[in-house]
């Protein structure tokens, strides 16, 4: 009687205010979804809970590398012999690989140290003195030299040197030799080391002469501590020397 009773008063209700109708039966639907599972959990047994779990876990396939349920892993044998760690770490440091690149390090500093020139004939001398050995060894690797009372003499006039005139200042003096002006003081160069002589250009570069006078007619030339005489020729006709007559005279 009461059942029916309230279904009746539900029934009135509803007709009365529908709306509010409405939101009860919402609020009481999300009450219901919510509640439901906890509800369920407290009454059903938690076997039975969870034995489809453990049958779908059994059914699924099993990893590669993965060791099945149930089965027993086999422990690793102690006998194993396995490679000291004095070995590897004797292997790393002989590893060009695991070594640090010094030599770009050194390649990128701009104020690394310029590697030491070689060592010359004097030095090997001074360190071999006192070890017959040694001295009789750079003896032999020694290029023999040449005779200095062999060579020729060389002169400039034997390089065609020609002086064709002079200037003499109040402070400064100089001389016209081969075309070119030469400051007393300077030094002066064949004329093959110019290039008019390309089969003599290396050697007449090596060659060089220092003015060291400046006279009205002639000039002092000094190579090797010794001086040389080069005048201004005068000009003849067949042999017969031509008096220069100065303006103004007749």
């Amino acid at each position: 009687m009461n059942a029916q009773r309230l279904v009746r008063q539900l029934k009135r209700e509803i007709k009365t205010n529908p709306k509010r109708a409405a939101l009860l039966a919402g609020l009481t639907a999300v009450g219901i979804y919510f509640w439901a599972p906890l509800v369920a959990g407290w009454v059903m047994p938690e076997q039975a809970a969870t034995a489809p779990v453990k049958q779908i876990a059994s059914r699924a396939p099993t990893p590669a590398g993965a060791t099945p349920a149930g089965a027993t892993t086999a422990q690793p044998s102690k006998t194993t012999n396995a490679t000291p760690w004095t070995q590897l770490w004797a292997a790393i440091q002989d590893d060009k690989r695991t070594k640090p690149a010094t030599a770009l390090l050194a390649a990128a500093d701009p104020f690394r140290p310029f590697p030491a020139p070689p060592e010359t004939n004097e030095e090997t001398e001074e360190s071999n003195q006192g070890n017959p050995s040694a001295e009789g060894t750079a003896t032999a690797k020694r290029p023999p030299t040449a005779n200095p009372a062999a060579a020729v003499e060389v002169t400039p006039k034997s390089l065609g040197m020609k002086l064709t005139g002079t200037v003499i200042g109040p402070r400064q003096r100089a001389a016209v030799i081969d075309g070119k002006i030469v400051p007393e003081g300077g030094l002066v160069l064949p004329a093959a080391a110019d290039g008019k002589s390309s089969s003599t250009k290396t050697d007449a570069a090596k060659i060089a002469f220092r003015l060291v006078k400046v006279d009205d007619r002639s000039i002092a030339l000094e190579r090797n501590q010794k001086k040389y005489t080069l005048s201004i020729e005068t000009p003849t006709a067949d042999g017969i020397e031509l008096e220069v007559i100065p303006p103004g005279v007749y």
